[in-house]
């Protein structure tokens, strides 16, 4: 439902994954995401990846926008911190982490469920 409005509101959106493009792939396909993500940059891509911007900066780039008008979404704190080092604001979804621990590295919200997510969009500071 999130990816659905965002494309409907025209959001630019992007995967940047520390895994191999060939494995971001393969699990967007199967579960039909791939729509949604025209964009897929891969670690692979980059000299550093996460904890350091490389990744998130490859991902600005390519969506032809300012790093500080993106927004991570991230659950890991390499992630988190990843995308604070690239100046993006970054919220910290809990499937690996408790919340405390993403808000400590960086995140500016952090949610459990992707239900919440329009709305945590739509209150994060870019």
């Amino acid at each position: 439902a999130v990816l659905q409005l965002l494309r409907d509101e025209g959001t630019p959106v992007a995967v940047a994954s520390s895994g191999r493009p060939d494995k971001i792939r393969f699990s967007l396909g199967r579960t039909g995401l791939t729509p949604f993500f025209p964009i897929i940059c891969s670690a692979t891509e980059v000299k550093r990846g996460k904890p350091y911007p490389d990744l998130f900066l490859l991902a600005a780039e390519r969506l032809a926008t300012s790093p500080s008008d993106c927004c991570v979404i991230e659950d890991s704190v390499p992630g988190v911190q990843a995308a604070v080092a690239a100046g993006m604001p970054v919220i910290g979804f809990t499937s690996s982490h408790d919340a405390s621990t993403l808000l400590k590295v960086g995140a500016q919200r952090t949610f459990d469920h992707y239900r919440e997510l329009p709305e945590l969009l739509r209150s994060v500071q870019m």
